[in-house]
């Protein structure tokens, strides 16, 4: 696999000119012409990219050295296992140097700034970047096309999900997966048109992957009937079947606390009469020990954006549970359909009062 390199021509004369030089890793076998436009020796030191890097480190991804091209890359994070790429960053060459990184894993995305200005960037190098981040958003493209053709490959030869060993213990229904070859539930990502773009696959004891470079962002799986009524929104299958098999909402499960934005913007869009219910995860227990509740702020965040509502489940401080099929696993169904009746009658009166009865921005 190509690395990431930098290039910094150092000791020359003044007056001479040095490049910057960067390579793209993973898209292409030739990365030769993806070399960034000439800068002046100094313009963009090293030191910005070193703490891009150490940015993207401290929000829990696995990277060397970033790619600074406004382009989405897919990199490893902390927990990804084999091929996994759970964390993603954007980096941006402006004035001011500029990006984000996000956690899929974690759900959260955060902002970043250099605190080192550059020179305006002239015409030639503005269109050369805009060439470069265009060439790369078409091998994006042609990526997430390949994938999800072998996505399509794998679920038609995929078997109707029978008591599968994951569903047993979730106590949830199969909504729509099959079973691949190697004995794996396969759940679809599609997009709002129904375009199967991706797959995760589930093992009998949970683990979860994404099919290797295929889409995510914005995809998500359904569950009922999404004509009418309102839809609920979870990070994950077995919560979204859930709510589903205790309520009768329609649902959809957006995969992680941080697709959820994403998913919910997509709905909002194509349907922007419908309430919109975030049944988000609790993590209680990282709040306890001083961090942040990831699901619970996520969901928060989300719903403010779409103009929905959260359905939060509740637990006890020593229960380690954190969503709506903890609860009806471990509490119950009984109890389960309690809690998420009384919080979908506080979520309607929310909704229907004057303050949110808004178009969402």
């Amino acid at each position: 696999m190509i690395r990431h390199t930098l290039l910094v021509l150092t000791k020359v004369p003044a007056q001479v000119t040095a490049f910057l030089m960067f390579s793209i890793c993973g898209c292409t076998n030739n990365a030769a012409h993806y070399n960034l436009p000439i800068r002046k020796l100094g313009v963009f030191t090293s030191h910005v990219i070193r703490r891009f890097a150490d940015f993207l480190r401290s929000q829990g991804l696995h990277i060397d050295e970033p790619i600074i091209d406004g382009v989405l890359h897919r990199v490893p994070a902390d927990g990804d296992r084999g091929r996994q790429r759970s964390g993603a960053y954007v980096g941006y060459l402006d004035a001011r140097p500029a990006g984000f990184a996000q956690n899929f894993r974690a759900g959260t995305k955060q902002p970043w700034r250099a605190d080192t200005d550059l020179p305006p960037l002239t015409d030639a190098e503005r269109q050369a970047i805009a060439a470069k981040k265009l060439e790369r958003l078409r091998e994006q493209a042609t990526v997430y096309e390949r994938a999800a053709r072998d996505a399509q490959t794998l679920w038609d030869g995929g078997a109707e999900a029978r008591p599968h060993p994951y569903l047993v213990r979730k106590q949830v229904a199969s909504h729509g997966l099959r079973v691949g070859t190697d004995g794996r539930l396969m759940v679809p990502l599609r997009d709002i048109d129904g375009k199967l773009w991706s797959l995760q696959h589930i093992s009998a004891n949970g683990f979860k992957q994404f099919l290797e470079d295929g889409r995510v962002t914005g995809c998500y799986h359904a569950i009922g009937d999404m004509t009418v009524g309102p839809i609920a929104i979870a990070a994950g299958y077995s919560t979204a079947a859930t709510v589903h098999d205790l309520t009768g909402l329609a649902t959809v499960a957006a995969f992680s606390s941080g697709n959820l934005p994403s998913v919910a913007r997509t709905l909002r869009a194509a349907y922007p009469r419908r309430q919109l219910l975030m049944t988000a995860d609790n993590d209680h227990q990282l709040e306890a020990h001083g961090k942040p509740n990831v699901g619970a702020i996520k969901a928060k965040e989300t719903a403010e954006a779409v103009n929905g509502a959260v359905l939060l489940p509740r637990f006890e401080p020593s229960d380690p549970g954190t969503d709506w099929n903890d609860i009806a696993v471990h509490q119950g169904k009984q109890e389960a359909r309690r809690q998420l009746k009384l919080v979908m009658l506080l979520a309607t009166h929310t909704l229907s009062t004057p303050s949110m009865q808004r178009t969402p921005g």
